[in-house]
């Protein structure tokens, strides 16, 4: 959210600022001159390729955004053949039962075969997940959000790319409990391009049952 607009349509409501606990991330862009993936393009290839490089040159586990479920079936079949057999690839994402969001979530036994993991989600790992072990973020800069047609009716999800907001987020993943490593899939200068802050789904949504509800209730 963004806190100064809250606070200003408040009524200029105080605002209390806490930092937290963070270590450094180094940002890792992609080379200069190479855009950002397209929307409408399969990703698997581009994101593949840097999860090999981040496990070629960092230690740790590793914690790649996707923007959805497709993308994390497709790029874990491709992933398989390539890493080692003690490097656990794990899912998340909200259709997964608990039990297999738990076990993405919770650290490697030392009595584990594995010595590192791939934890493969959407942005549900964005901002209120601390996965233990996560040194390094692979960031594909791509989300799916929900947006109301009204020539159909129905609510149709859209992949887009995310916010300045939501690409720090993610970065701070891999500065929760270490110092580490943030690789991004664009430029310097796309960074630089991305809306600020992320659109509110209030304004992509079908208000109707909201009103239908109010009514409801007098």
């Amino acid at each position: 959210l963004d806190g100064a607009a809250v606070a200003d349509l408040l009524g200029d409501a105080p605002k209390l600022t806490s930092e937290g606990k963070m270590y450094p991330v180094d940002i890792v862009y992609s080379p200069t001159g190479n855009s950002a993936v397209k929307v409408h393009e399969s990703i698997v290839t581009p994101v593949v390729s840097t999860i090999l490089r981040a496990l070629e040159q960092t230690s740790g586990s590793i914690l790649v955004f996707l923007p959805g479920q497709g993308e994390i079936i497709n790029i874990q079949k491709s992933l398989l053949p390539l890493v080692d057999s003690d490097i656990s690839i794990m899912p998340l994402y909200g259709a997964l039962s608990l039990a297999a969001q738990l076990q993405a979530i919770k650290p490697l036994d030392n009595r584990s075969a594995y010595r590192r993991k791939i934890v493969l989600a959407t942005d549900i790992a964005e901002t209120s997940l601390t996965i233990e072990g996560i040194s390094t973020v692979v960031d594909s800069g791509l989300c799916r959000q929900p947006r109301f047609d009204p020539a159909t009716g129905m609510t149709r999800l859209h992949t887009r790319r995310i916010s300045q907001a939501s690409s720090i987020q993610r970065m701070g993943r891999a500065g929760r409990t270490q110092a580490g490593y943030c690789y991004r899939l664009w430029s310097q200068q796309s960074q630089q391009a991305l809306e600020q802050q992320t659109p509110a789904e209030i304004l992509q949504a079908d208000l109707c049952p909201l009103v239908l509800q109010l009514l409801q209730w007098g």
